[in-house]
């Protein structure tokens, strides 16, 4: 790590990957429930317990990654191999989320979407953690961290915003609006290839910082259930 000032082009292509946050996370937000309650006719409690079953397996899957990336070794570091694994299984399951079979019942769309939101949720933290550490670790300095992570919490709120902006255009567009089940799918796409992009131009262009960046201490002991349950 180095004290000098991080390059302008470091700091925007780290705060570029929180789009792909922002945009995820607002599109879920916003458009999950109308999609499965009111076009596809799903019981708002199931619609519900599925984002809560992804919740509740993120807050396991949070600290494993973390505690994973924080021993990986590799030429590219710990953090950017998962930075470069997450994107494209992130985006197929949100695609898949929005475009899940026809002729499903009930309960097979509330298991559809539980295990797409689980698998996305997952997905989502092999990037997001990693992503996180990353920003502390690009600077010892205080003020330069600070302004890193400025920088992400920009391109978060950026993120999010254009996802409800163009989706609620996009489906205002769309013949039939929020009852036409093609505009969800296009929306779904859309915003899992914006996302995708995102971490990779995060990830290639700050990958020339991965000299700089610190290894795991040589003392950190091995990854264990035991272990991280000492960590947590």
């Amino acid at each position: 790590m180095s004290e000098a000032a991080l390059p302008t082009r470091t700091k925007t292509a780290f705060g570029v990957g929180a789009i792909a946050e922002g945009a995820i996370g607002i599109a879920f937000a916003s458009f999950t429930m109308l999609f499965y309650h009111n076009q596809l006719s799903v019981s708002g409690t199931l619609v519900g317990a599925a984002v809560m079953l992804a919740l509740v397996v993120d807050a396991v899957s949070d600290p494993v990654i973390g505690s994973l990336s924080d021993r990986w070794r590799s030429r590219w570091g710990r953090r950017h191999p998962f930075l470069f694994v997450a994107p494209i299984p992130l985006s197929a399951c949100f695609v898949a989320i929005f475009n899940p079979p026809e002729a499903l019942s009930e309960w097979q769309l509330f298991g559809w979407l539980a295990t797409f939101a689980i698998l996305m949720r997952t997905a989502l933290t092999f990037y997001h953690v990693p992503h996180l550490a990353l920003g502390a670790e690009l600077s010892s300095d205080y003020i330069e961290r600070t302004r890193v992570m400025s920088h992400n919490a920009i391109y978060s709120l950026v993120g999010g915003a254009l996802a409800f902006f163009l989706g609620w255009t996009w489906i205002g567009a769309t013949e039939g609006g929020i009852s036409s089940r093609s505009a969800f799918g296009a929306l779904g796409a859309g915003v899992a290839i914006v996302s995708a992009l995102a971490i990779f131009v995060s990830a290639w262009f700050t990958r020339d910082r991965i000299p700089t960046l610190s290894a795991p201490a040589t003392n950190l002991p091995p990854f264990s259930v035991r272990q991280l349950w000492d960590e947590i």
